[in-house]
């Protein structure tokens, strides 16, 4: 593609991708979270998300009254950050991932009881590829340099050579492809609106193909695999209904809040030492205000091997504690005709 080509195909998808809008109902997508480690060495963490919405179907009234087909194409930002307990330089080797997906929904009502409002099943088939990197351009290896034609190029600096990977300033960097199946059920108030309780799973996997840089050397798939599968479930329940709070400036607002469950886990599939992985167990209290986002407290355990890039064969069991911002609304179904709806109900 040209110079000028980018060029406009960047200026038109800066005219139709756009942060989510007022209500704009979402699924799937990561939230961002900043907490306190208790891990020697470290001081906190900032897992990033940003998503740019180029297409969302989602928002058809009608779909949450009759079901039906949606999609979402959107670009993400997601990032790790990790300040750890260090004389100097605290920040090491952060996780950069653009990442683009293709959400395809189909959303069902389940039968109901006459004159309350149907539970709803989503199921969602999500295409992706990404990018992930750490920015940093020394050698992949401790005791190795200085940096030669690429991240494993570098001569040895000690006998017999070393095989730990560098931790300071090491290069990471893949593309990859990714494929993922969800399935989220959920149950509404009796009269319709936000939901009473939801059930979340979801799984995917990351392909990493072989190359030079920006792809995987083959020295890293060999210690890091081509395959990464991942697991998600959650569990959600509605509590302190209908509160009502007088925030400044803003005024009188309803305030919804969910109390939800996550386990995740990941398992890197093939490196050459065999299949390894890590995981998490997280507790939160998520309020929600007017525009449906989620602003709440965290609590999480992490154990296994370490996500932060260069780190993976690196242990991490540790506590974190802290905010949690979640992007995808609660999805609030419509009021059965004839029925008054919950306090707090449709939009």
């Amino acid at each position: 593609m040209t110079g000028r080509g980018a060029a406009l195909l960047l200026l038109a998808c800066g005219c139709v991708a756009h942060l989510q809008r007022d209500g704009e109902p979402t699924e799937f997508l990561e939230p961002t979270t900043v907490g306190a480690l208790n891990h020697q060495g470290d001081y906190f963490e900032i897992d990033g998300a940003a998503h740019l919405l180029i297409l969302d179907t989602l928002g058809r009234p009608e779909l949450w009254r009759e079901g039906g087909s949606a999609a979402s194409l959107t670009l993400s930002f997601i990032g790790m950050l990790r300040v750890f307990d260090l004389p100097s330089a605290p920040v090491r080797t952060p996780t950069y991932e653009p990442k683009l997906r293709l959400q395809l929904f189909r959303v069902a009502p389940l039968p109901a009881p006459a004159g309350e409002a149907p539970p709803f099943r989503i199921v969602a088939v999500e295409l992706g590829i990404g990018h992930r990197s750490n920015g940093a351009e020394g050698c992949a290896l401790a005791d190795h340099g200085p940096p030669g034609r690429n991240d494993f190029d570098c001569p040895a600096l000690t006998t017999p050579p070393s095989s730990a990977l560098n931790l300071k300033d090491g290069s990471f960097t893949t593309n990859y492809l990714e494929a993922g199946l969800w399935a989220r059920f959920l149950r509404p108030l009796e009269g319709g609106g936000p939901l009473a309780s939801a059930a979340t799973a979801g799984f995917w996997g990351e392909w990493h193909p072989p190359g030079p840089p920006p792809f995987m050397p083959a020295e890293m798939r060999t210690r890091y695999g081509s395959v990464v599968l991942h697991g998600q479930l959650l569990g959600e329940l509605a509590v302190l209904r209908g509160r009502h709070w007088n925030l400044p400036v803003v005024g009188p607002v309803s305030i919804e809040s969910v109390a939800r469950v996550t386990l995740a886990g990941q398992l890197h599939a093939d490196p050459a030492g065999g299949p390894f992985g890590g995981g998490s167990a997280e507790l939160a209290l998520l309020p929600r205000g007017p525009r449906g986002y989620g602003l709440g407290l965290f609590v999480r355990r992490l154990f296994g091997r370490d996500p932060l890039n260069i780190r993976f064969e690196q242990q991490l069991d540790a506590w974190m504690v802290g905010l949690i911002f979640d992007p995808n609304p609660i999805e609030r179904i419509p009021a059965p005709a004839g029925a008054a709806p919950s306090p707090g109900g449709e939009p």
